[in-house]
């Protein structure tokens, strides 16, 4: 282009840029952007005459800049102001009056226009590199914007045909490299990797600068897929990786000098992580680069060189390459020719390696070398750096390191706030997020262990951040094996705190997925060990909760030799010897291995060797190895010998509890497990200083803030039976009583139905203990309360969701309407018993927990309301009282420290003693007649005389029952004869509680003449009923006296033959005859009586019958079922029945085998289809004790509805205890001497 055709094309350049300011002026935003408007302004700075001098040019095109910032708005537009600022200082000096007056205030604080000095395209570029430094070592963001504004600048004023416009083109696109990660924006990326590819098509393929050039282009198609996460950018970034390295052959291509990649190196580091590149030849080319004669390149090679001498020992694990690492970082920190952001990469790789090595080689003084080099590094970082974040973990890492060797409880608080904040810079789409979220949960697992951080939701947050991890980990990376394990030891954690199987479950499928995945990759002998320890863990855990032995066994050959493949020096040593030894000890046949104790006591003592004095975690070793020692002195026969041996326990748990720290979160196990060492003693020595002492570590445990539900409960029970024993019956009921108040935060909401049953199980007769010390102090009513607290636990939380919400719907429908939707969701997740699948469990364990926190949530703001406080809390002693207003309320109680019945009437609640009813007395009678039963209803019957026999056994249990419970009650309360005729039978609610479940309580008596009034019979006095709590027996009222919406019809299900049942052959007769009184009734018999029909019709009836069997599973109760037609695929279980919750239900007659029959360890639970019918909403529910004689239950259910039909099409289901009655009393009128014939059926409700 000649000189007039540049003139000619500056001048209407010129005036399209002016006539673009003014349409700008007048609100145009858009008239001065876009690349129509770039592309002028490169025209008009290449046709300027002399663009150093020519005031014209620079000042439009600095305007348009200047608008463009405004446009931006206030706190946007940096870049764009400094481009107009550097244009326009000229025009300042030549006439102040024609810059903006924001500008030339700026300019008149720093210059004097005489200072002012030409500048132009040559300048520009050779300002950027000082600019750039200046950047990276103070970390201000407007030496960036100018290196932006002068390398733009430098670009567009340089012609396409000037020799360093393609220089030109590469050193901007590393500036705007270096703002992307700045800025962590990606429009500056999107920009450079345009610029650098434009800059490498005019790069011959022989040039030297192609090396450099693809290497940055490499860089940042990684960096892109780091954000974005595009598989393309990866492998075209691959591919370039590699052109490179095959072209230039002796060393590795230059970085550019304008970037600072802290957390992973440049491109090769990324590739060989997920391409799995021999580390041998990186290590090789870098070894090579860190000889090179120039200090500056053999600096930079040598950072290199260290950084892959720690993924190799990262993947080989080789000690010889952490500290040839460590050696050559030294030398390259050393060199005087790094600078300030080159140094601080160096500080941040060396305080890395340092911690591996401390970690591996139990080097402390290599922890303290490495907090300190990394804080360094942090504090040398600017802020606004991309790797900040990345130094913030690394340092975060290496205080936790040094808490576990210090116990120094700051660090670990730093460590915690410091990785919380490296992961809050890391964005999402950031590849380095998964390395984040991972250490991040590592710390926040640290902190929970030891209580660090006084947050609750430490261990949730642990486990969401792993999580993520794990799920933003891409299949193939071989990190992923690690963070299945972290993953799999928080849920582990979470399963000891929570004790929801679900935990268990999962962090088992993490373990094994991550065996699965490390299988495929190194081979090497500590990679195999440490897979069969992860193996072995899980293994050890499912094994013990499931009771195990021969997958115990199988975890022990696992541990065992994981623990022979460990080198001497490998810090695992001392993990793996301590679980080899849990595992050891867990195994259930102590008595007959005490090798194992041997071998597990010299593993620990060879452990705790290991540890340092300060160990964090040496408490932990201590407590094991005292319950080894324990175990050891329970095999020992001779007085003497044990003895020794308990005091050895005795003093490495006073050691272990000194070790602890106060708020972690083990001490309140350790001190429990001081506390049955002293007593083990006591039991031995009968020193009573040791059982006062016990008591006094149980007391601790129980009280202390960090006890889990389950180790308080466990704790405070201990602490109460201590005191009992010691005779302090004031702090027994204390201890007790705190033991109680846990039994609904060790069954949670947010455990599946199966767990809690599991862990209420071990808390069986804690209630009844409670309320004897309660009656033992003088407070009865306490003891009424404490009752019905400590029963019935899970009806309890199903009985909150039916409450009444009348009175909170007047005051705040808004949370009533919350209320409901929350309960609908509660019922279907508390209705699991188990996950459906391995998929789902990680989310069901999620969306309980989250549902359990907030009905917790909900119920202070309701409790908040005037008025509410008291909105589902147990009920008082009123309440209690209002229980019994149409006939006593009589709880029994059996314990070791006194028998009682605690009979709550109108005005009172007294204690009627019963010495003769002892733990052994009734366990006996329950035996006793559990034998019987089970002789009558043999699978090839009985011969007469062993029925006569039976039937003879049971009588006399009968007997037994009204000799030393019944009849001192019923005298106590006045009915000591039978009714006039004409008058109303007076009734009585019995609750017995365990052991007396099994047992027939209203049938007790002497069978004789039972036309005395006097007779000693309860059948004979009073019409009896059943409740579990007395809530129960509330809830039946209120449901007794709702509107009915279902139709006052009759549902009859018959199944008279069923897959896998004996036939019930009086069950079509009973059918008939009951729709022989009742005749508008809908029957469902044989096939029609499938899960789905009955569920269906279930709401449309207000009384329904069922003939059919029933199963009671008394290992899980919640899995007892009706058996209808299709029972083999759709089981009527417990939950299912529980949660329909029918409005306006009456009767449920259960015509089946051992409806109200349970587990033994869960009879204070009263888990069973009796009550899941009562939580239905039936206010009147027949059912059966044990196994019934099909003709005699079909008969009965035939008396009852004779007596219960008011006129043709109903029944007066008001009546049911009545009806029940006087038939069982014909029924025993009819068989005197087979009391199985009509004893077994009950009535339980209003």
């Amino acid at each position: 282009m000649d000189h007039q055709d540049r003139n000619v094309q500056f001048a209407a350049t010129w005036e399209s840029l002016r006539a673009r300011l003014e349409r700008c002026e007048s609100g145009d935003w858009d008239a001065v952007s876009g690349e129509e408007v770039d592309a002028e302004i490169r025209t008009l700075l290449i046709c300027s005459s002399d663009l150093a001098t020519d005031v014209s040019a620079r000042q439009i095109a600095g305007l348009v800049f200047w608008m463009r910032c405004r446009a931006l708005g206030e706190g946007q537009g940096e870049i764009e102001g400094a481009i107009a600022g550097t244009l326009l200082v000229i025009v300042w000096a030549a006439d102040e009056s024609t810059v903006p007056e924001e500008l030339a205030a700026g300019y008149r604080t720093d210059l004097r226009p005489e200072d002012v000095t030409a500048d132009g395209p040559d300048l520009w570029h050779a300002h950027v590199e000082p600019r750039v430094e200046e950047f990276q070592r103070t970390g201000q963001r407007l030496n960036l914007s100018i290196a932006l504004a002068h390398s733009y600048l430098a670009v567009m004023a340089t012609p396409e045909s000037h020799p360093r416009f393609r220089d030109r083109l590469a050193d901007y696109a590393c500036v705007l490299f270096e703002a992307a990660r700045a800025y962590s924006d990606t429009s500056f990326l999107e920009r450079a990797i345009t610029v650098v590819s434009e800059a490498l098509r005019r790069t011959a393929d022989d040039d030297p600068a192609w090396a450099p050039l693809t290497g940055n282009l490499s860089l940042m198609l990684n960096t892109r897929f780091d954000v974005a996460g595009d598989p393309g950018d990866q492998e075209a970034g691959a591919r370039l990786a590699r052109d490179v390295l095959e072209r230039t052959g002796e060393r590795p291509p230059e970085s550019t000098r304008y970037t600072s990649e802290f957390a992973e190196g440049t491109l090769p580091w990324r590739q060989l992580r997920a391409r799995a590149i021999d580390h041998d030849q990186f290590v090789d080319l870098f070894r090579e680069a860190a000889t090179d004669d120039d200090l500056e390149e053999s600096a930079h090679g040598a950072l290199q060189l260290g950084r892959a001498l720690l993924e190799r020992f990262d993947f080989k694990g080789h000690v010889q390459d952490l500290n040839e690492a460590i050696n050559v970082l030294r030398q390259a920190l050393a060199e005087p020719s790094a600078d300030p952001g080159r140094r601080a990469i160096i500080l941040a790789d060396l305080g890395r390696a340092l911690h591996l090595r401390c970690v591996r080689l139990k080097r402390p003084e290599d922890g303290e070398e490495s907090v300190g080099l990394l804080r360094e590094a942090h504090e040398s970082t600017p802020e606004i750096a991309a790797g900040t974040a990345m130094v913030r973990m690394y340092l975060a890492l290496s205080l936790r390191g040094r808490f576990t060797r210090t116990a120094r409880v700051a660090d670990l608080q730093e460590a915690v706030s410091l990785a919380r904040r490296a992961a809050d810079a890391v964005s999402a789409q950031d590849s380095r997020r998964p390395f984040t979220a991972n250490m991040l949960g590592f710390v926040l697992l640290e902190a929970h262990v030891h209580n660090v951080g006084g947050e609750d939701e430490l261990l949730e947050h642990a486990i969401a951040a792993f999580r993520e991890s794990v799920d933003r980990t891409p299949e193939g990376d071989r990190a992923l094996e690690q963070r299945l394990i972290n993953l799999a030891s928080a849920l582990t954690h979470r399963f000891l705190q929570g004790q929801d199987s679900t935990d268990l479950a999962q962090a088992q499928q993490c373990r094994r997925r991550a065996v699965e995945i490390g299988a495929g990759g190194y081979q090497g002998e500590a990679a195999q060990a440490r897979r069969m320890s992860v193996l072995g863990i899980g293994l050890m855990r499912q094994a013990d909760h499931a009771g195990d032995t021969v997958l115990m066994d199988e975890a022990i050959e696992l541990l065992r030799q994981a623990l022979l493949r460990t080198p001497d020096d490998d810090p695992a040593q001392s993990h793996r010897r301590l679980n080899l030894a849990c595992c050891l000890l867990n195994s259930p046949p102590l008595l007959g291995l005490p090798g194992r104790i041997d071998e597990a006591i010299e593993l620990l003592e060879s452990a705790l060797r290991m540890l340092p004095e300060s160990a964090a975690d040496r408490g932990r070793y201590l407590s094991v190895l005292g319950s080894a020692k324990i175990g050891r002195a329970s095999t020992r026969i001779r007085p003497r010998i044990r003895q020794r041996a308990l005091e050895e326990a005795v003093a490495i748990f006073e050691e272990a509890v000194r070790a602890t720290p106060a708020a972690h979160l083990n001490l309140p196990t350790r001190l429990w497990n001081l506390g049955s060492a002293l007593l083990e003693r006591h039991r031995l020595t009968r020193d009573s200083a040791d059982l006062t002492e016990a008591a006094r570590m149980y007391r601790r445990a129980a009280e202390l803030p960090s006890a889990t539900p389950s180790t308080r409960a466990e704790a405070a029970r201990a602490w109460g039976q201590a005191c009992a024993e010691l005779g302090d019956w004031t702090q027994a009921l204390r201890g007790f009583t705190l033991a109680v108040e846990q039994l609904p935060a060790i069954a949670p909401r947010s455990l599946l139905r199966n767990d809690q049953e599991h862990w209420l199980s071990g808390f069986g007769g804690l209630a009844a203990e409670a309320a004897a010390c309660a009656v033992q102090t003088g407070d009865p009513a306490l003891a009424a309360r404490l009752l019905e607290q400590g029963r019935g636990v899970l009806l309890a939380q199903t009985f909150d969701t039916r409450s009444d919400l009348t009175v909170l719907r007047r005051r705040a429908p808004d949370l009533a309407d919350h209320f409901e939707r929350l309960r609908d969701a509660l019922d279907t997740v508390g209705s699991e018993l188990e996950p459906e699948s391995e998929a789902g469990a990680a989310a069901g364990a999620d969306h309980r927990n989250a549902l359990a926190a907030e009905w917790d949530a909900l119920l202070v703001r309701i409790r908040a309301l005037p008025g509410m406080d008291g909105f589902l809390y147990p009920p008082g002693d009123l309440e209690l009282r209002a229980g019994a207003a149409d006939g006593p309320v009589v709880l029994v109680n059996v314990t070791s420290y006194r028998s009682d019945a605690l009979a709550i009437t109108p005005d009172r609640i007294r204690v009627i003693p019963l010495p003769a009813l002892t733990p052994a007395m009734a366990t006996k009678l329950s035996e006793r007649f559990a034998k019987a039963l089970r002789t009558l209803n043999a699978p090839n019957g009985a011969t007469q005389r062993q029925a006569t026999g039976a039937q003879n056994a049971i009588q006399g249990v009968l007997a037994q029952l009204w000799d030393i419970v019944v009849e001192p009650v019923l005298d106590e309360l006045g009915l000591c004869t039978a009714p006039a005729e004409g008058q109303v039978w007076p009734r009585v609610w019995w609750s017995p509680g365990a052991p007396l479940s099994t047992l027939p309580l209203h049938a007790a008596g002497h069978q004789g003449d039972h036309t005395r009034t006097d007779t000693p019979n309860v059948l004979d006095r009073v019409v009896s009923s059943y409740t579990p709590i007395v809530r129960a027996l509330l809830h039946a009222r209120t449901q007794a006296g709702a509107q009915v919406t279902a139709r006052p019809r009759l549902l009859v299900i018959a199944v008279p033959e069923a897959e896998g049942a004996a036939p019930l052959a009086a069950a079509q007769r009973e059918v008939r005859s009951i729709t022989k009184l009742v005749p508008e009734s809908t029957i469902r018999t044989g096939p029609a009586a499938t899960y789905d029909t009955v569920v269906t019709d279930l709401p449309g009836h207000a009384f329904v019958h069922f003939a059919c069997h029933a199963i009671a599973d008394t290992d899980h109760p919640s899995r007892s079922r009706l058996i209808l037609h299709d029972h083999r695929n759709r089981p009527l279980t417990v939950p299912d029945i529980a949660r329909l919750r029918l409005n306006g239900a009456r009767l449920a007659y259960l015509s089946a085998c051992s409806t109200h029959r349970t587990s033994p360890e869960l009879a204070d639970e009263s888990i069973h289809i009796v009550s899941a019918f009562q939580l239905a909403g039936y206010a009147h529910v027949v059912g059966s004790l044990w196994e019934m004689d099909d003709t005699a239950a079909a008969r009965t259910a035939r008396g009852v509805y004779q007596r219960l039909r008011k006129r043709p099409g109903t029944l007066d289901e008001a009546s049911t205890a009545i009806a029940l009655h006087e038939t069982v009393r014909e029924m025993r009128h009819a068989f005197p001497h087979a009391p199985s014939l009509w004893a077994g059926l009950i009535h339980a409700g209003a």
